[in-house]
């Protein structure tokens, strides 16, 4: 909003449901430009452009095809966000563990799934079909569901690796409801850096911490060179993280011995890479 309010435009934010109705995307042909953000729909993008309206998005698309030529993209390097965050927990000791993350068929899970699988590699690991949760959205109530999934297993999990910190609280919600201690009994890590309403949550979350802010600064640069040179190349830019910002994530117990807690470190400043 403040580039482009310095750069002359007004702004309008609006949140769309499960898909904008036919009249509502022809109302975009009087915007200037549009920034779509989350898990985007390629069908949806291909009725903006059929407009000639640039469009940028922040996020990656609600299907698992490589389809994004000549589209302005700027996302996170999920996949290997996914694989430091499952080699992470495979340090510690930990063998069974859960991968959840979703929307079911987007590319955004199926780089985090690619990732797990990277880190498991790795370790000379082949993961199971059981391994995987894929939940309709990353949100709360998604990880509360299948926090009752994973954790009425036989043999269940000693580690999970959520795709939003969002999924990773709520997993953690169930776990202290069945009386599951944490985290000696279950270690979590997520993805985001987020905090639930402004508070952070306890036990601290081990995350990998996201970074908006430049997405936006990157996305909005897009757009505008979309505007003055509509022939431009366009391309996707990938916002790279590459470090955990450690909560509370223990070395799988064994023979009865307590884990040891990983403390909080500071966490380096991510790089971005075009």
């Amino acid at each position: 909003e403040r580039q482009c309010r310095a750069a002359g435009y007004q702004t309008c934010f609006r949140q769309q449901g499960d898909g904008p109705m036919p009249a509502e995307i022809a109302s975009y042909r009087d915007c200037a430009g549009i920034v779509l953000c989350g898990y985007n729909s390629l069908a949806f993008v291909g009725e903006i452009r059929k407009r000639n309206v640039p469009v940028v998005l922040i996020g990656s698309l609600d299907t698992e095809s490589d389809s994004e030529d000549n589209l302005d993209m700027v996302v996170h390097n999920d996949r290997e966000r996914a694989m430091i965050s499952t080699r992470h927990l495979l340090d510690l000791g930990h063998r069974r563990i859960a991968c959840v993350t979703g929307p079911v068929h987007s590319k955004f899970s199926a780089k985090q799934k690619a990732g797990f699988q990277d880190a498991l590699n790795e370790y000379g690991l082949a993961p199971e079909p059981a391994d995987f949760y894929d939940i309709p959205g990353l949100e709360y109530d998604d990880g509360v569901k299948v926090g009752y999934e994973i954790f009425c297993r036989r043999n269940r999990p000693t580690a999970i690796f959520a795709g939003t910190d969002r999924v990773a609280i709520g997993i953690l919600a169930t776990a202290e409801k069945l009386g599951l201690s944490i985290p000696e009994e279950l270690s979590i890590i997520g993805c985001g850096g987020l905090t639930m309403g402004g508070v952070p949550h306890k036990p601290a979350l081990t995350t990998t911490v996201s970074l908006p802010e430049e997405s936006a600064r990157i996305a909005a640069e897009k757009l505008f060179r979309q505007i003055r040179e509509p022939d431009a190349p366009r391309g996707t830019t990938v916002v790279r993280v590459n470090s955990i910002s450690f909560g509370e994530t223990t070395i799988v117990c064994r023979s009865g011995s307590s884990g040891v807690l990983r403390r909080p470190e500071p966490l380096p400043y991510a790089s971005t890479q075009a």
